[in-house]
């Protein structure tokens, strides 16, 4: 994941070009997955006024939207990459950003309601996932969730678009199933998740409700994953 700090400071423009096909902005898919994360957190009665862990955070997108959807909650963001903290840390509100080996997150125990990883774990080799889901148990709160984002694999144009990107070399990709085994092998309970990103936008605004019927049909372009730390 350091390996995105040659393209800090235009990542976004890398992944626009990479999403002309789908009709869609890289900022509307951050803004889904902060609105899917948001209704998660209210439904699930976590604190209003919680600390959440952006991991992989990146150059901080998800700061801004999580601030408007949830704005008590107290926003962190790690990443590998410094090129990317350092853009992250210049946005309007100063999220608090730090960089990380990849191995060890510099928090204490039992810091976190939720620790957030979108679309990060297929750049993580599968050797070093199972540290990397211990770690992260380690520092959420007992009864906080962990929340994952990922590519689905069975979905014929994600794979076309992880191929294409110019960030995604490393990217192995994940089945749903797989990550939910892998996250209650690591001691989380309550494994949930659903599939979602099934049809194009014109559909959807014609189709309201639909996406969400079709929740459970692997086909979606991505899918999360949701586990949490017992008491």
């Amino acid at each position: 994941m350091a390996g995105f700090d040659t393209i800090a400071t235009s990542y976004e423009d890398v992944h626009n070009r990479n999403l002309r096909l789908t009709g869609e902005s890289s900022d509307f898919f951050v803004r889904h997955k902060v609105g899917v994360v948001a209704e998660f957190w209210r439904e699930r009665g976590l604190r209003e006024d919680g600390a959440f862990l952006d991991l992989g955070c990146g150059i901080g997108r998800t700061f801004q939207p999580l601030r408007e959807a949830l704005p008590g909650v107290r926003y962190h963001g790690a990443d590998p990459s410094d090129e990317s903290i350092e853009v992250a840390r210049s946005q309007r509100g100063h999220p608090d950003c730090v960089t990380f080996d990849g191995r060890t997150l510099p928090y204490a125990d039992a810091s976190f309601d939720m620790v957030f990883a979108a679309c990060v774990v297929h750049h993580v080799p599968p050797d070093t996932r199972p540290a990397l889901y211990a770690e992260v148990r380690r520092v959420l709160r007992p009864g906080g969730y962990f929340f994952v984002f990922e590519h689905n694999p069975l979905n014929p144009a994600t794979q076309y678009l992880v191929k294409t990107c110019d960030f995604d070399d490393d990217a192995i990709l994940l089945r749903a199933g797989s990550l939910r085994r892998a996250l209650a092998d690591a001691g989380l309970v309550d494994v949930a998740g659903r599939f979602v990103l099934f049809l194009p936008r014109f559909l959807r605004e014609r189709l309201p409700g639909v996406e969400r019927r079709l929740a459970r049909v692997p086909l979606g372009a991505q899918y999360w994953v949701a586990a949490r730390r017992s008491p």
